[in-house]
């Protein structure tokens, strides 16, 4: 195990490069800033943490339009080794949680969410900043120079990911009482441009965000003619340090993630949001089992 982790710092070290970048001084940035990444990854395997998870269904006003539904989790990762054939990153991680509550009531006996409902959240948003040159190549960087965040100095890198196919719409016209319900689902949208925030003293993110170009389709409905719709996605994870006790250690984890979906019709917006808060963080001994790779994971 001690083996293995020393390879993945190795594999974290300078010396391999990052997608496209534009400079020496943003290369050694990113050389840095991978180390730390690969590090945070390396601490979170030794905490616990409460993952209080809510999925929201909003208007264009940022109101509710449907109840939302908070589910809260006790959560770990799980580090885990790529396939004999995958070189293109150290490990994967995969998220594990028992739930505690359902909407602040406890959660029964071998009670599983339902499958509409949020998820145990995965911190896995920094992945990519480990891929190796082979998996790369569709991320773009670019420095931003020095800037605020929340009234601390900050790096900026700018993102960028190229889309290599159109998103599809897969329709699914279902009859119900009144009539036929035209229901659709966007797959293939990617991230597209984003920020990441870097501590200019560490190197340990502090936030990162991304975004996709907006995605715009439209289908002839009987009775209402051509309707034209807009699909956007995006998300946000901060990170923050935190100091444990009994031996003192500073680590940098995650405190929120938040993910939006922007749907915009002739008729209205709607805003499809999930967030996820991460608190009350226990260290714990031990060491972390890495386990085989059953496929990709994330």
């Amino acid at each position: 195990m001690k083996r293995l982790l020393s390879l993945m710092l190795m594999m974290a070290l300078p010396g391999v490069a990052l997608g496209q970048s534009d400079g020496p001084e943003l290369e050694t940035i990113l050389q840095r800033v991978r180390a730390r990444v690969t590090q945070h990854y390396l601490d979170l395997k030794s905490l616990a943490w409460s993952d209080t998870a809510k999925s929201e269904v909003l208007k264009g006003d940022q109101t509710p339009k449907e109840k939302p539904r908070t589910l809260v989790y006790d959560a770990i990762i799980r580090l885990q080794e790529p396939a004999s054939d995958d070189h293109g990153i150290p490990f994967y991680i995969r998220p594990a949680g028992e739930l505690l509550t359902i909407d602040g009531k406890p959660a029964k006996k071998n009670e599983k969410p339902k499958p509409t409902d949020p998820q145990v959240g995965s911190p896995g948003s920094l992945l990519f900043l480990l891929l190796t040159d082979s998996r790369a190549d569709r991320y773009g960087f670019s420095y931003g120079g020095i800037t605020e965040l929340d009234g601390r100095k900050a790096l900026r890198i700018g993102l960028t990911m190229a889309q290599i196919a159109p998103p599809r719409v897969t329709w699914n016209d279902s009859f119900v009482f009144f009539g036929f319900r035209y229901g659709f689902q966007v797959s293939g949208v990617h991230w597209n441009k984003g920020s990441i925030w870097v501590d200019p003293e560490t190197y340990d993110v502090l936030q990162i965000e991304w975004s996709s170009d907006p995605f715009e389709f439209q289908r002839n409905l009987p009775m209402r003619g051509s309707q034209k719709i807009r699909f956007e996605q995006g998300m946000k994870a901060r990170f923050e340090p935190m100091t444990f006790a009994g031996p003192e250690q500073t680590l940098v984890v995650p405190v929120s993630f938040e993910n939006t979906t922007t749907i915009t019709k002739e008729d209205g917006v709607t805003i499809y949001r999930g967030t996820h808060g991460f608190t009350d963080y226990k260290r714990f001994t031990g060491d972390a089992k890495v386990i085989a790779s059953e496929g990709p994971a994330k």
